[in-house]
C-alpha cells in the first residue's frame, strides 16, 4: 500500500512539472503518451521558423500541453537573421482545444550600409552635410558622423558627430580652412567597430575680396556752354554682360560714380569681368566707352552743312561747299560771285542752334550776251 501511495505522489509531481515546464519531442511520442495517461488528451502545439522563401531555418519545435490551457510560443535568435517586419516575437494560443502551429517568417541579415551625403551651404570656413544615413545595423549604435580631412589617405582626420540613434543625419563643419578641398566620409560606430560610407570631397570658398569701380563721365562740350546735355544721366555696371546696377545721375553731378562692394572673384576662383555703359541714347553727342579705365566720353556730335550754288534757270548745280559743324552751333552762309552769273534772290541763310546735317542752297541767274 505504501509503495502504491509513493507511486501516486510521483506521478502528480511529474504532472505539475509537466503542466508548468511543457516538454518538446522531436521524432517520438513519449511525450505526448505521458501526458495523455496523467490528463486523458495531449494537445500538439507545432513551430515553424522559416525564411521568406520558406525554407525551414532550423528544426520544427513540437510541444505537446493538456486540453485547455493557455500557451505561448516565442521566436529564436537565429545568427545572420532578424525577424520579418510585421512579425511579433511570441503569438499566444488560449484554452487549447485542438492541435495548433505557428510559423515565424526572418529575413536574411543584410550587410551594414553607411552613406555619405552631399556638402552644401559651402563658405570660406564652414560646410553642412546633409542626407547621411545607415541601414541593416543590428547592433547598438555607439556614435556616427562625419570624418573629414584635407588630405587622401584620411590620417590626420577630425570627426564631428551627427545626431545619436538618427539613421538620417546632418552634420554641420565648421573652422575650415578658406579654399581648401576637403574629404570627407559618414561613419557609424558599433560594438562590432567602425563602417564608413563612401568618400567625398568639397572646397570651401575663396575669402571674399571687395572692389570699388568708379566710372569718369567725360563732356567735351565746352562745360555744356550750349545746354545740351541731359537733366539726368544713368549708368550701368554690368557683371560678365549680365546687367548688376544702374545709377542716375542729375545734371549737377555728372561727372562720375562709384560702384561700391563689389565682388572681385567668382566662386570657381577667377575674376569678375566688369563693365560699364549708358542706355541712354543722346541726340546730339557721340559716346564712347574704355572699359579699362570705365571712361564714357561724350562729345558733341559734328553735323554736315552742304552749300549748293544753283542755275535757278535749268535747276543744276554750279558749285558745292561742305561744311561740319558741332552740335548747338549757328552758323551763317553767303552767296558768291560766280563769273557769268547774277545773284538771285538772299544773299545770306543763318542756321542756328543746329542738332541735325543742314543744306542751303543759292540760286543764280546767268548773264546772256
Amino acid at each position: 500500500m505504501q509503495k502504491k501511495h509513493s507511486l501516486i505522489f510521483i506521478i502528480s509531481l511529474f504532472a505539475v512539472f509537466l503542466f508548468m515546464n511543457p516538454l518538446t519531442a522531436y521524432a517520438n511520442n513519449t511525450v505526448k503518451i505521458k501526458i495523455t495517461k496523467i490528463w486523458g488528451e495531449a494537445i500538439k502545439v507545432s513551430v515553424n521558423h522559416h525564411d521568406s522563401s520558406g525554407n525551414e531555418l532550423i528544426p520544427k519545435q513540437i510541444y505537446y500541453y493538456p486540453k485547455g490551457v493557455n500557451v505561448t510560443v516565442k521566436s529564436e535568435m537565429i545568427s545572420g537573421y532578424h525577424l520579418s517586419a510585421g512579425q511579433n516575437s511570441s503569438n499566444h494560443f488560449q484554452n487549447l482545444d485542438e492541435d495548433k502551429s505557428y510559423t515565424f517568417v526572418y529575413d536574411r541579415d543584410l550587410p551594414p550600409i553607411v552613406i555619405t551625403g552631399d556638402a552644401s551651404n559651402i563658405n570660406t570656413d564652414s560646410a553642412e552635410i546633409t542626407s547621411n544615413g545607415y541601414s541593416g545595423f543590428n547592433s547598438y549604435i555607439i556614435e556616427q558622423g562625419i570624418e573629414y580631412s584635407s588630405s587622401i589617405p584620411m590620417s590626420n582626420s577630425r570627426h564631428e558627430a551627427g545626431q545619436a540613434g538618427n539613421p538620417a543625419f546632418n552634420v554641420s563643419l565648421k573652422t575650415l580652412a578658406p579654399d581648401e578641398t576637403y574629404y570627407y566620409r559618414a561613419y557609424v560606430r558599433t560594438g562590432d567597430g567602425v563602417f564608413y560610407g563612401v568618400i567625398k570631397s568639397f572646397r570651401t570658398q575663396k575669402p571674399v575680396s571687395l572692389i570699388n569701380i568708379r566710372v569718369n563721365l567725360v563732356w567735351n562740350d565746352s562745360n555744356n556752354s550750349k545746354s545740351l546735355r541731359p537733366e539726368i544721366y544713368r549708368v550701368s555696371l554690368l557683371r560678365d554682360g549680365v546687367p548688376l546696377d544702374t545709377q542716375t545721375l542729375d545734371l549737377m553731378n555728372q561727372s562720375g560714380f562709384t560702384f561700391s562692394n563689389l565682388e572681385e572673384y567668382r566662386p570657381n576662383g577667377t575674376k569678375y569681368i566688369y563693365t560699364v555703359e549708358s542706355p541712354d541714347s543722346l541726340q546730339n553727342y557721340t559716346t564712347t566707352v574704355n572699359n579699362s579705365t570705365f571712361t564714357i566720353n561724350n562729345a558733341l556730335k559734328k553735323y554736315n552743312i552742304t552749300v549748293d550754288h544753283v542755275d535757278k534757270n535749268t535747276n543744276t548745280t554750279i558749285s558745292s561747299e561742305y561744311l561740319l559743324v558741332s552740335a548747338g552751333d549757328s552758323i551763317t552762309l553767303y552767296a558768291k560771285s560766280l563769273v557769268g552769273y547774277t545773284f538771285s534772290g538772299e544773299p545770306l541763310i543763318t542756321f542756328t542752334n543746329i542738332q541735325s546735317d543742314k543744306i542751303a542752297t543759292f540760286q543764280y541767274n546767268r548773264i546772256v550776251n
